[in-house]
């Protein structure tokens, strides 16, 4: 593949809007007032039924013997409710066995072994974008920004799954799943995951899962570290890809349409730096997520030959592929409002390069016999405000039910540049998005309504 000469990727201002999301407000926020500290003695956990201690206690980074403020003791329970197994958790401080000691007593409320999900949900699509923007499609970077002939959407979904979680000796996890999705394609697959915790006793973990489909036409790996560097900091190593065989459309002989399979490959290695606080995983109303990092991906594309076809379509090329190396910074912050609602905003910005081989459409089929090689660079930047109200809960008992609504506005720019003198490309999207959503210890189940509006074309 060739290499152009770097150039800079303008700076617009969808992507100003989400650096200021993103920094703001860190800065303001900044200023800290000095808490009271307490010497935890002891450190003793209620409730535990399929989570193990030391799972727990490792999640925390808690040590007996410590001095914790108030707030890293709200921050090590935060991080104790993030796992998968607990959905709530409360802490309460004893006094110890001297003057100025205390016991820590940490109350986990637990996830079910079986757990469900289930989804259904519509939406209604506007696009505006050229009819024939006659810029290439590059395998790799249609996953970032939607070009014209790469754009769709479904009118409706739906998603249900259900699976065990086991543990495996006092520190690890072993789960399996089966789904199934229905959207603009079916799809049933089987997941099987195991996670092991506290690696070398250091709070660590690993994690690796893969998934299949029922055909046998796609499976899915994802192989995950974290590497805890103190306090709500993490570092975050990721491999991650997917095989897939998918229907394709060539074109056309003497009218007829020619389809055959495509063999999509990708894969991911990804380096994050984290900052999380959140008091919830799924439905935070506290806290903040940030993150900034590195991620390398190699995708390929492989298509039969016109030989194979059986056609006189003239497609000597069979593979296209990209190298991309993306650049990301993106940041949430959730504040309550008062007892049953919360206030959530966001962005994020990335950068990319692609060196990569690109295919064109000539009004009537695939240019795959005459494919281009180019560098691309790319920026994509999104911002999101969103509203989250606790609808239902119950106060006799936590194991029942809660009904939550939220709704998220939000918007996304992306754009292209080449270096082969072809135009510049544009995608921008603006979204609402409301849900009811019920949890409880079984599992998540959700309704979900959105409409988009897209525009995307030449500059």
């Amino acid at each position: 593949m060739r290499h152009s000469h770097n150039r800079l990727v303008t700076v617009s201002a969808p992507v100003v809007v989400a650096l200021l999301l993103i920094i703001a407000p860190a800065v303001i926020c900044g200023a800290q007032v000095k808490e009271a500290s307490f010497l935890i003695e002891e450190i003793r956990f209620e409730g535990l039924h399929l989570v193990s201690e030391r799972i727990v206690l490792a999640e925390s980074l808690l040590k007996a013997g410590s001095t914790y403020s108030e707030t890293e003791l709200q921050h090590a329970v935060r991080r104790i409710r993030r796992l998968p197994s607990v959905l709530t958790v409360d802490f309460r401080l004893d006094r110890g066995t001297e003057r100025g000691r205390y016991r820590l007593i940490v109350s986990v409320e637990e996830t079910r072994r079986f757990f469900f999900g289930f989804g259904l949900g519509g939406s209604e699509v506007n696009y505006f974008h050229d009819e024939d923007p006659n810029v290439p499609s590059v395998p790799g970077f249609d996953d970032e920004v939607c070009i014209a002939h790469d754009c769709y959407s479904a009118d409706d979904f739906s998603f249900a799954s259900v699976g065990i979680r086991q543990p495996i000796g006092s520190t690890g996890v072993l789960w399996g799943a089966a789904q199934a999705r229905s959207s603009i394609d079916d799809l049933t697959a089987f997941e099987l995951g195991y996670t092991q915790y506290d690696l070398l006793g250091s709070g660590a973990f690993a994690s690796g899962r893969v998934a299949i489909s029922n055909d046998g036409d796609q499976w899915w790996y994802t192989l995950e570290a974290g590497i805890p560097i103190g306090g709500n900091h993490s570092l975050r190593l990721l491999i991650d890809g997917f095989e897939r065989d998918r229907p394709w459309y060539y074109g056309s002989v003497d009218s007829q349409e020619i389809w055959s399979e495509l063999s999509d490959h990708r894969l991911d290695l990804g380096l994050e730096w984290r900052i999380d606080s959140r008091d919830d995983p799924l439905f935070p109303t506290a806290g903040r997520l940030l993150s900034a990092g590195l991620r390398f991906r190699d995708r390929e594309s492989e298509a039969p030959k016109n030989s194979e076809l059986g056609t006189s379509l003239p497609i000597e090329k069979d593979t296209l592929g990209s190298e991309t190396l993306f650049a990301n910074l993106s940041g949430a912050w959730f504040r309550p409002l008062n007892r049953r609602s919360s206030l959530s905003w966001g962005g994020e910005v990335r950068f990319g390069k692609s060196d990569a081989q690109g295919r064109f459409w000539n009004g009537s089929r695939w240019t795959w016999d005459d494919p281009i090689d180019y560098v691309a660079d790319t920026a994509l930047a999104g911002f999101y405000i969103g509203y989250l109200r606790t609808v239902w809960r119950p106060t006799a008992s936590r194991n029942l039910s809660d009904l939550r609504w939220e709704t998220t506005l939000g918007g996304r720019y992306g754009q292209a540049r080449f270096d082969t003198g072809l135009p510049s490309t544009y995608w921008d999207e603006a979204s609402l998005t409301t849900s009811l959503v019920l949890r409880n210890r079984w599992g998540v189940f959700r309704f979900s309504l959105q409409g988009r509006v897209s525009d995307g074309g030449l500059r």
